[in-house]
């Protein structure tokens, strides 16, 4: 569960790079797809078949172009380590992380545009 929390937040720090790399048609197909996954990870906080299906979406919407698939992991491999971070013993209990996540998971595929636009300000600083 926690490669699939990284996994959230990679695609949230890569999706500038992902809107550009994309370009206009192939973003607009996957910001479709990203909010199929939208309401399930709405739901996915409390429930853990929503949770489930939000993450199968998510990884169908990823693998569809070859820019979004870097974002996942290796077969049988973590993703990895980011530069900076919390370290282990510095995280929250992971039922708070998989609820953050799915807060974050969820306004990421629901407004992919906007958290694109965070992040490129985020980078300005």
């Amino acid at each position: 569960m926690t490669d699939d929390i990284d996994l959230i937040k990679t695609l949230e720090e890569r999706l500038p790079d992902i809107r550009r790399e994309l370009g206009p048609q192939q973003w607009a197909r996957f910001t479709e797809l990203l909010a199929e996954a939208a309401p399930h990870f709405a739901h996915g906080k409390d429930d853990p078949d929503q949770w489930l299906e939000a993450l199968y979406l998510l990884k169908r919407a990823l693998i569809e172009f070859p820019a979004t698939r870097r974002v996942l992991p290796l077969p049988g491999g973590a993703l990895a380590p980011r530069a900076q971070g919390p370290t282990p013993d510095t995280l929250p209990p992971l039922a708070h992380r998989q609820q953050d996540a799915a807060v974050l998971a969820q306004r990421l595929c629901a407004e992919p545009d906007r958290v694109a636009d965070e992040q490129e300000a985020r980078r300005k600083k």
